[in-house]
């Protein structure tokens, strides 16, 4: 369960995200480009998902990282290759809301992320992943 000052942050996420900006389209489910498996690189895609500190599972309505996931909240298109998600998060004993931008490269097999001004991080696409 997510605490109140989540709550307020939630409230707050969903308040903008609600207010889009022109040319972007508010939906509930992640785009088929965006779905699949993503890893650090394709040696890291070939071996088991717990081994590679930067797996992850994009499906319609879930997202799974190495350490944690959630569900999506919420959903921007900003255009072909460009979105923004919203996720319910919950990892290691903890519940957070926490908004993502991700675009793809022009041959859609190269997917970068941004969350909160942090460094883009660079992931491959997968065939996919193996469980660990």
């Amino acid at each position: 369960m997510l605490d109140t000052r989540s709550r307020c942050v939630s409230s707050g996420l969903l308040l903008v995200v609600s207010g889009t900006a022109v040319g972007a389209a508010a939906f509930t489910a992640v785009p088929a480009p965006f779905l699949g498996a993503w890893g650090a690189s394709p040696a890291a895609c070939a071996a088991p998902r717990d081994l590679d500190d930067l797996a992850l599972q994009i499906d319609p309505a879930r997202v799974r990282f190495h350490e944690n996931s959630g569900a999506v909240v919420a959903v921007i298109v900003r255009g072909e290759r460009e979105i923004s998600l919203t996720l319910s998060l919950s990892g290691e004993g903890e519940d957070w809301v926490q908004a993502f931008e991700y675009r793809l490269s022009a041959d859609r097999m190269t997917l970068s992320e941004r969350s909160g001004g942090a460094v883009e991080t660079l992931r491959v696409r997968c065939e996919s992943q193996p469980d660990a």
